[in-house]
């Protein structure tokens, strides 16, 4: 009888344990208070958090002295933090740990694209992140070209073979084959070490591989290049047109000293010296370990070809460097790609033959959308998202573009966009 009674006060077990359960909630929500998630920057101490706690009550009760201690707080959290980072991210980039260094700006920023300009879709989104791409194939262009190492090595072999061939000819023709043959070899090399500086030839995870591979790759250029192209070629990605800090941009000298058709016909057969002497000059940056190895290789390969073949291969070489970065066909690159040839566009790409023998260097504003699509891919790009580049100014001849340099009053080294970036 008195169980009977208590199941009718009580109820069921299973009634018992869900008013159990009641009270505690009941209890627990009293008693205990709800944590509010709240989103906490990188760069905030603890002890900034505490005071941030402090100001949420404070402003409540309209505490100034408070407020103004968290802000003091916050901003020397942040300035110590970002000290910090960009320590490390010059130290990174002075030894070419390339890696590490973009993950850091990725860290900064939260979200970091090496480019200036991306394709967006109707709703602004940027096609390079996954989950919003429109094309989500053109992901799947991104990573290493298999093909591009056995290239590069038929090419070293093939100029090998060329410094061997020329070393009884007439100085005459050790020049005449310098431009006509092994400068095209050697400027479509340098443009393969372009496409190294992106680790295109064995992946982001491997960036030494592709370092040491840029160095065979220099080679048969005969002046040490291809570690220094890299650590310069980053700031013009990041950087694009940026003063001081992208030296692809000529100097205030370059502009106003060469503004007439002989002077800019001399700026462009000039344009191997004054790549070398504008970084040292616009910005400066201190030798790396990998730069000391680029010149001791490359210094022992020169002697090595001068010991088997004499000196006219080694003139061979150099020449046919220096003589097709000048004035020659495949220069026309140079000018095409960031030239004002239309106004309120300093990126413009080419669709012309010479694509075939430049690793479709030409195909320029794909490039900068996308840097980590090997240069064989890129054509794939325009296919694929054909209405974000059919309407963009583009060249169909690097000759003319030489031509129009030269003759055109509105063109010239001065036809460049500059633009003003704030530090990290």
């Amino acid at each position: 009888m008195c169980l009977d009674q208590a199941w009718a006060n009580f109820g069921s077990p299973g009634a018992l344990d869900f008013n159990s359960h009641n009270i505690v909630q009941e209890a627990a929500t009293k008693y205990i208070p709800k944590k509010k998630k709240t989103k906490k920057a990188r760069w905030l101490s603890v002890e900034t958090l505490e005071v941030a706690q402090e100001r949420r009550k404070a402003k409540r009760n309209i505490d100034r002295e408070r407020y103004a201690q968290f802000q003091r707080l916050a901003r020397r959290d942040k300035e110590l933090f970002l000290n910090k980072q960009c320590m490390e991210v010059e130290e990174d980039n002075r030894i070419g740990r390339t890696r590490d260094l973009f993950q850091k700006i990725r860290n900064i920023g939260d979200k970091f694209q090496a480019k200036m300009s991306m394709i967006k879709n109707k709703d602004g989104k940027d096609l390079t992140g996954a989950e919003n791409a429109k094309y989500p194939e053109i992901k799947k262009l991104m990573g290493p070209d298999p093909r591009l190492k056995w290239v590069v090595t038929l090419m070293v072999v093939t100029q090998m073979v060329a410094s061997y061939l020329v070393k009884d000819l007439p100085w005459k023709w050790v020049f005449f084959w310098a431009y006509a043959f092994g400068g095209c070899i050697n400027h479509s090399m340098t443009l393969a070490i372009h496409d190294i500086s992106h680790n295109v030839a064995f992946g982001h995870r491997t960036t030494r591989w592709n370092r040491l591979f840029g160095m065979f790759a220099n080679l048969p250029v005969g002046v040490p290049y291809a570690t220094s192209f890299k650590k310069y070629h980053v700031d013009h990605h990041r950087f694009l047109a940026g003063d001081g800090l992208d030296v692809d941009v000529p100097t205030a000298f370059e502009g106003h000293f060469f503004c007439s058709p002989g002077r800019k016909l001399l700026w462009l057969v000039l344009q191997p010296v004054f790549y070398v002497l504008r970084p040292l000059c616009v910005n400066p940056k201190p030798f790396s370990a990998m730069e000391v190895l680029n010149i001791g290789v490359q210094l022992a390969y020169d002697l090595l070809v001068y010991w088997l073949c004499g000196a006219k291969a080694v003139i061979y070489m150099v020449a046919g460097s220096v003589l097709a970065m000048g004035l020659h066909p495949l220069s026309g690159h140079f000018i095409a790609e960031h030239y004002m040839y239309a106004q309120g566009y300093d990126t413009a790409s080419y669709y012309g033959p010479l694509n075939w023998i430049t690793f479709n260097v030409g195909y320029h504003m794909e490039h900068h959308d996308f840097p980590s699509i090997p240069g064989s891919r890129l054509p794939q790009v325009k296919k694929i998202a054909p209405e974000y580049y059919e309407n963009l100014p583009f060249h169909n001849s690097w000759v003319r573009v030489l031509w129009d340099f030269v003759f055109k009053e509105a063109l010239g080294p001065f036809a460049r966009v500059k633009r003003k970036y704030k530090a990290l």
